[in-house]
């Protein structure tokens, strides 16, 4: 049993790296947070605590029966396009603007610090990319283990995701000061928008095609 786990537990570990690491929405908007000097802390702890729901969902089995309905799948990949083309939309209308061209840190911290969860939430839980990759593969890796070997896998995921998460917002934070210059804030604005463009358009693509993920 004590093999099932510890090998389970690196397992999740490792499957947790290689998906995380990949710079996609969510790291994205971890380091725009950063850098910006605003509360990457809160975007990191919310991106966490989704994608420990997702892995959650994905090895108890529920996660890889919802994403082999074809109508949901196809739903949720609609869903996630849009949302992250009016992110892209707004990175870059905040580039572009010259009266946004210094980050705004005025307002309640309290209040933007739940809107930053928010967002970060929404970048996880409405981005088929990451729903359906996290969920059906650790919900796939998952049936080869007893209950507690998906314990374990479950639990290296989320010490690798949480790990890393929090690195990258540490990371962003302490090269912020170099990104004050706004022609420096608006190339990560930019790079963003690309970046969230660049899957929504994946999303699109994979909507329209009849034949899906399957």
């Amino acid at each position: 049993m004590s093999e099932s786990l510890g090998g389970a537990f690196l397992q999740g570990i490792g499957l947790s790296a290689g998906h995380v690491v990949a710079l996609g929405a969510q790291n994205a908007f971890i380091l725009r947070e950063g850098l910006l000097g605003r509360r990457p802390a809160a975007a990191a702890v919310a991106s966490a605590g989704a994608d420990a729901f997702l892995v959650t969902i994905g090895v108890a089995g529920i996660g890889p029966a919802l994403a082999r309905t074809p109508m949901v799948e196809r739903v949720a990949l609609w869903a996630g396009a849009a949302y992250l083309l009016v992110h892209a939309g707004r990175a870059f209308l905040a580039a572009v603007r010259p009266r946004q061209r210094v980050p705004n840190l005025d307002g309640d911290p309290g209040s933007a610090t739940r809107s930053t969860a928010a967002q970060a939430i929404a970048l996880s839980l409405l981005n088929p990319h990451a729903f359906l990759d996290a969920v059906v593969l650790f919900g796939g890796v998952s049936a080869h283990y007893p209950v507690v070997g998906r314990v374990g896998l479950a639990a290296g995921a989320v010490i690798a995701t949480t790990t890393w998460y929090a690195v990258l917002a540490a990371g962003a934070t302490r090269l912020a000061p170099a990104f004050r210059h706004p022609r420096a804030w608006r190339v990560v604005e930019i790079v963003v928008s690309i970046i969230m463009l660049t899957v929504a358009i994946s999303l699109v693509v994979l909507a329209m095609d009849p034949r899906g993920r399957h």
